[in-house]
């Protein structure tokens, strides 16, 4: 057993796939490793969901895996990465669906859409980003309306991207 301050570093990545953890001391030597997979959502063409609750269960036994010969109370910091996705969750946090992961493609006629009618220019003046083919395909309700060029009147639904960053 260790005595002292706490040193170990526990860094959490919840990729694509899987969830994979790793415990490292303060000089780059890895103590421990974990992984666990989980499965993509996808029934219907262009659907990329993943279950939030597989995320835990999986990132769960990962972290199991990594401290299995680690003292846990060396760990002084925890990092977490995630992959991009929209987790609906209810006031306990609790999912209310699958998330809705980056590389989801139903949205794709409503983006065109919102090309075609508004513009990349009028559409980064409204969400203060440039727009995206990924994006979440839930609407949020904006509340009103946006004339587009020709003068008409286009009932519209403000959008979050999934990921404001994404190389060209």
């Amino acid at each position: 057993m260790q005595t002292g301050a706490p040193q170990l570093l526990l860094g959490i990545d919840i990729g694509g796939t899987g969830s994979k953890v790793a415990v490292y001391e303060p000089n780059g030597t890895c103590r421990g490793e974990g992984y666990a997979e989980y499965s993509m959502i996808s029934t219907t063409p262009g659907q990329a969901e993943h279950d939030a609750e597989g995320w835990w269960q999986a990132t769960a036994r990962a972290v199991r895996q990594a401290v299995a010969d680690v003292e846990v109370s060396q760990i002084a910091a925890i990092g977490v990465g995630c992959t991009n996705g929209l987790i609906a969750v209810d006031k306990t946090g609790r999912p209310l669906r699958p998330a809705i992961m980056l590389w989801d493609q139903r949205a794709l006629p409503e983006v065109s859409t919102m090309r075609t009618t508004l513009g990349a220019e009028q559409i980064e003046a409204i969400t203060g980003i440039q727009q995206h083919r990924a994006l979440i395909p839930y609407p949020l309700s904006y509340g009103s309306s946006i004339t587009n060029r020709t003068s008409s009147r286009l009932p519209i639904n403000l959008w979050f991207p999934v990921d404001i960053w994404l190389p060209d």
